[in-house]
C-alpha cells in the first residue's frame, strides 16, 4: 500500500526519529487523570468485569463519574493484563499509536496528492508538531490517539475502496465501516466523523484525487453516529454530567469559539503550550464577541470555498468539527480545562490540509529559493525535534509540569493546585505551603486556595491559623450574620443550648432575620423545654415572608414543628 506514495524509505526513516525523540516516555510515571481513570480503576484491571465495560455508566472513572467508552475500556483492560500497572507498557502503546496515526496520515495523503513530497510533508507534521506532545507523554490521553488513528483508518480503507473493484470495494469499506464504529467507543468526538468524512471528499474532488465514494457511506456514517447516541443515551440512563445551573447557551457557544481559535493558533505556535491553559470559560459580556467573530470567520472561510479555495473552509471546518465536542466541558465544569491533547484529531486535519503548499514551497523554481526554503524547514524541523524533547522532559517530572503550567499561566487557579498537589506529593510539604500562600495573596477571597491552605495549615498542627483562614472565607461567601448562623449551629450540633442562643441573637444583631433566625430559635427554646418561648418563634417563622427558596425551606421547617407539638400537646 505505501509504494503508491513513493516506497518505505522516507516514512520509515521517519517514524525511527519520531520515536527516538518520543524515546523518554517509556520511564514517565502516571499523572493526573491517569489515576482515576486507570490505577484506581478496578473496572479496567483486567477483564474480570468485561461485561461491564460495555454495560456500566460508570465504570469510565473511578470516582463515579458517567460516561460511555467501552472500546477504550477493553483497550485499557487488554494493557492491564499485558502490563499491570507498571506506566513504561501504556507509554510504550501511546507511543505506537502515534506512530500508527503517522503512517495512516502518509497513505491518506499520497491517495489524496499523489505526491511523496506531500505525503512525507503530512505524516512529518503529524510525527514532529508539538502540540502533539501531550498526546503521546500521557496515558489518559490515549483516548485521543486511538479515537484518531481510527478516524484515520476509515478514511484511508475508504479511499481505497472508492478506487477498487468487486471483493476489495467490499472489504474497504466493511473495514471503514467498522473503524468508525470502534472510534465511537473510543471517544465521543467520533460522533463528528461523519462531517470529516465530508470534508475529505470535497477536499480530494477539488484535487481531482480519483473516484469518489458512492453517497450511501455518508449515510452509513451519521446512521452509525446517531445509533452510539442512542445507545449511549440508554446506557446514560439515570446518569448525568451537566451542571446544576449551567452557562448560557452564549456562553458556551463561546468558549467553544474560544477553544477552536486556541487550537488553531497552538497548531501556529505551539510554544505556550502546557498541562493547563488557564480558565477559558468566557464570561457573558465577552461572549457575543466571540460569537460573532467565529461567525465572521465562517462566512469568510465558506466564501474562500465558493470561490475554489477550498483549503482554508476545510482546515478551518475540520478544526471546529474536532474541538466541537469538546466544548460541552462547560456543562460540566465552571473550569473548562483544554489539554492540548483535545487538538490531536485538528492537528491532523490541519497537517493534511497544509501538505501540498509546504511541498510546493519546496519545490519553488530556482535552486537559490529551494535552498533558502530547504534550509527553513530544516530549521523548523530541528525547532520541532528540540521542542519535543524538552515537553517530554517537563512530562517526566510533575513538580516540573506543573511549574511549566504555572509560568506559563500565573493566574491559573487549577496550575497552581496541581503544582501544590505535586509537591505534597514529593514530601515539600514547605514548597507547598510557599506556593499556596502566594497564590492567595494574588486571589485572597479566592476559596480553593484558602481552603487548601487552612487545610495544610492544619494538617501540619497549625489549628488556629488555619481555623482562622477558613472562618474568613467562609465570612467573605456568606457575612457576618451567616457566620454567626453558622458558629450557633455547630454549638446546638454540640448540646450547647444556651450559648447557640446566644449566637442566634448576635445574628439578628448583626441583620439575620427572617423564618431562618425564628426557626433556629425556637428550636433551641423546644430542646430547652421552653414550649410557650419555642411556639412564639415558631409561629413567628411560619407567618414570616419567604424571599428565597431557603427561606421558604425554613418556614417549612417551622410549620412542621408546629403540627409536631400540636399533636404531641407537650
Amino acid at each position: 500500500m505505501m509504494r503508491a506514495a513513493g516506497g518505505l524509505g522516507p516514512p520509515a526513516v521517519l517514524l525511527a526519529v519520531t520515536a527516538a525523540l518520543y524515546a523518554g516516555v517509556i520511564t514517565h510515571p502516571f499523572e493526573y487523570d491517569d489515576f482515576h481513570s486507570l490505577v484506581e480503576n478496578g473496572a479496567v484491571h483486567g477483564f474480570g468485569r468485561f461485561a461491564a465495560l460495555w454495560t456500566s455508566p460508570t465504570a469510565v472513572s473511578a470516582e463515579g463519574s458517567p460516561g460511555y467508552r467501552p472500546v477504550l475500556l477493553s483497550v485499557w483492560a487488554l494493557q492491564h493484563t499485558l502490563f499491570g500497572l507498571n506506566p513504561a507498557g501504556y507509554h510504550v502503546v501511546n507511543l505506537l499509536m502515534h506512530l500508527g496515526v503517522v503512517v495512516l496520515t502518509w497513505r491518506l495523503a499520497a491517495l489524496a496528492y499523489g505526491s511523496r513530497a506531500a505525503a512525507l510533508v503530512a505524516a512529518a507534521l503529524v510525527a514532529l508538531h508539538p502540540l502533539h506532545v501531550e498526546a503521546v507523554n500521557y496515558i489518559a490521553a490515549q483516548s485521543s490517539l486511538l479515537v484518531t488513528l481510527c478516524m484515520v483508518a476509515a478514511l484511508v480503507l475508504t479511499t481505497e475502496g472508492a478506487a477498487r473493484r468487486g471483493t476489495g470495494r467490499s472489504v474497504c469499506y466493511a473495514g471503514s465501516v467498522l473503524a468508525a464504529g470502534l472510534a465511537l467507543g473510543v471517544k465521543e468526538i467520533a460522533v463528528v466523523f461523519p462531517v470529516l468524512f465530508w470534508l475529505w471528499e470535497r477536499l480530494r474532488a477539488s484535487r481531482g484525487a480519483g473516484p469518489a465514494t458512492p453517497r450511501i457511506w455518508v449515510f452509513a456514517f451519521w446512521g452509525l453516529a446517531l445509533g452510539f447516541v442512542a445507545l449511549r443515551q440508554v446506557i446514560l440512563t439515570g446518569e448525568t454530567l451537566w451542571l446544576a445551573s449551567p452557562p448560557p447557551p452564549v456562553v458556551v457557544a463561546a468558549t467553544t469559539m474560544k477553544m477552536i481559535t486556541w487550537s488553531l493558533w497552538a497548531w501556529l505556535w505551539p510554544f505556550t503550550a502546557s498541562v493547563d491553559h488557564g480558565d477559558l470559560v468566557v464570561s457573558a459580556s465577552q461572549a457575543w464577541i466571540w460569537v460573532l467573530g467565529g461567525g465572521l470567520t465562517l462566512v469568510s472561510a465558506l466564501v474562500w470555498a465558493r470561490r475554489g479555495i477550498p483549503a482554508p473552509f476545510t482546515a478551518l471546518a475540520w478544526t471546529a468539527a474536532s474541538i466541537l465536542p469538546v466544548g460541552a466541558v462547560v456543562l460540566v465544569t465552571r473550569v473548562a480545562l483544554f489539554q492540548e491533547h483535545r487538538a490531536y484529531t485538528a492537528g491532523v486535519g490541519l497537517a493534511l490540509v497544509s501538505a501540498p503548499f509546504v511541498a510546493g514551497a519546496l519545490r519553488a523554481p530556482g535552486l537559490r529559493r529551494r535552498r533558502w526554503t530547504a534550509a527553513l524547514a530544516g530549521i523548523l524541523v530541528l525547532t520541532a525535534a528540540a521542542a519535543i524533547v524538552a515537553r517530554t522532559h517537563v512530562w517526566a517530572d510533575r513538580v516540573a509540569l506543573w511549574s511549566d503550567a504555572l509560568a506559563k499561566y500565573p493566574e491559573s487557579a487549577h496550575a497552581r493546585s496541581g503544582l501544590v498537589a505535586a509537591y505534597l506529593a514529593a514530601g515539600r510539604v514547605d514548597l507547598a505551603e510557599a506556593s499556596l500562600r502566594e497564590s492567595a495573596s494574588r486571589a485572597p477571597d479566592d476559596p480553593q486556595t484558602v481552603y487548601a491552605l487552612a487545610d495544610l495549615l492544619m494538617k501540619t498542627g497549625r489549628w488556629a491559623e488555619g481555623q482562622a483562614l477558613n472562618e474568613r472565607i467562609v465570612e467573605a461567601r456568606i457575612g457576618r450574620a451567616g457566620m454567626a448562623f453558622l458558629r450557633g449551629d455547630m454549638l446546638a450540633s454540640r448540646g450547647n443550648w444556651d450559648a447557640a442562643r446566644r449566637a442566634y441573637l448576635d445574628a439578628e444583631g448583626l441583620g439575620g432575620r427572617g423564618p431562618e433566625l425564628d426557626a433556629r430559635l425556637g428550636a433551641v427554646a423546644e430542646r430547652m423545654g421552653n414550649r410557650a418561648e419555642a411556639l412564639t418563634f415558631y409561629r413567628r417563622a411560619a407567618t414570616e415572608m419567604a424571599t428565597t427558596d431557603d427561606e421558604a425551606a425554613w418556614r417549612e421547617r417551622a410549620r412542621a414543628a408546629l403540627a409536631r407539638l400540636a399533636e404531641t400537646g407537650s
